[in-house]
């Protein structure tokens, strides 16, 4: 008896913690010329404003160019936003939310996700309004395409979501593997 609850209070401690959290981002295109896409990143904890998360490097395509997002700011002027770019989109290396939509060369691209406020616990999010600017012009003409957003003027071209989920710590699942074999082989000892 001592040995379940043993394992159970194990269970219980491994379920419960947690290493970081995971910011899983979807585009799911119904208009305009930019094709639905995604990207996650891993945070040690929830983000706050004025940071800048590592993540890979990830593409968004319109079907004839490709915009590689290598930069970032999570931003808190009146709630929360999400910006990505690509490496000549601004200067320095990313704007603040207040000042979306710089693009230095004529083949960059920029994007920002407005919420109500930044995640501070797991679950699905929805921004309140998005947005983008995707360079297409030849040589440095100004050319550019606003490629999807959300706004209550334009019909919206798609739906951005934000998932954050926790992730476990490798040691909580293996503190999790050993109390349930240590339940399984408890309850086994028994039928015998």
């Amino acid at each position: 008896m001592r040995l379940a609850w043993l394992c159970l209070t194990i269970l219980g401690i491994a379920t419960a913690s947690h290493a970081a959290e995971l910011y899983d981002f979807d585009y799911i295109a119904s208009g305009g010329p930019i094709q639905s896409f995604s990207f996650s990143f891993t945070a040690p904890t929830f983000l706050t404003s004025i940071s800048s998360p590592s993540f890979t490097p990830f593409n968004i395509s319109d079907g004839t160019n490709t915009w590689t997002m290598t930069q970032d700011l999570v931003d808190n002027p009146d709630g929360g936003c999400f910006i990505f770019g690509t490496s000549g989109s601004a200067s320095p290396p990313i704007f603040p939310c207040s000042s979306f939509g710089i693009l230095q060369n004529s083949h960059d691209a920029s994007f920002i996700l407005d919420f109500d406020g930044l995640p501070v616990t797991p679950g699905i999010y929805t921004p309140w309004w998005f947005g983008g600017d995707f360079g297409i012009g030849s040589n440095n003409s100004t050319e550019r395409i606003t490629s999807f957003q959300l706004n209550s003027d334009i019909p919206s071209t798609g739906v951005f979501t934000l998932t954050v989920t926790d992730v476990p710590e490798p040691g909580s699942l293996g503190l999790m593997a050993i109390g349930l074999l240590a339940i399984g082989y408890t309850s086994l000892r028994r039928s015998f």
